[in-house]
């Protein structure tokens, strides 16, 4: 039963969710952790950090370790489906509607309307993710802080690759937390 459960449930966060693996951290934390108990609070934040390290979109690598972690290799598959069924089906239907209404404004209304609600479900996993680490229990961690700060700095300077602030970040937070 798990496994259909898996799937639906991947399947609504595929159906439901705009803007990218971002945008859909919150629901998955909704449904994974919250909603359902398929994962505790921590194995969350693993499921961040192992998403946004391992090579493919950041939704389908959390939609395989989220169902990895609830159910082993079949709760992957069924959860991965679900979550990329969605997006198959919407890109394949738009881009028959693309070839033929392109020039349409309704489409462009349509796309511009969209990107507010990106933008907030994209703060909202950020938020869970920074409220957590650095937060904590109530007290802030100066050191968390700082680690964040510095790997905001030079993620926006472009001069180093994701991957190698990614490893500053392990190494830094493995020496000092």
């Amino acid at each position: 039963m798990i496994l259909v459960d898996l799937f639906f449930e991947f399947l609504l966060i595929g159906a439901l969710s705009f803007g990218g693996g971002y945008g859909t951290l919150a629901m998955i934390e909704n449904a994974a952790v919250t909603s359902r108990g398929w994962l505790t609070a921590a194995q969350f934040h693993d499921l961040t950090a192992f998403a946004e390290m391992t090579p493919g979109p950041i939704a389908l690598n959390a939609a395989s370790f989220a169902g990895y972690t609830s159910a082993g290799i079949p709760g992957a598959v069924a959860a991965t489906l679900g979550c990329v069924l969605p997006a198959f089906v919407t890109v394949t239907l738009l881009a028959l509607l693309w070839t033929k209404y392109a020039s349409h404004p309704v489409f462009s209304g349509i796309l511009g309307s969209i990107r507010p609600a990106v933008s907030a479900l994209v703060f909202a996993a950020f938020w869970s993710v920074f409220s957590e680490s650095v937060i904590g229990a109530g007290t802030v961690s100066a050191v968390s802080l700082l680690l964040f700060g510095g790997c905001f700095l030079l993620s926006r300077t472009g001069k180093l690759p994701p991957a190698v602030v990614i490893l500053i970040a392990g190494a830094a937070g493995a020496l000092l937390l």
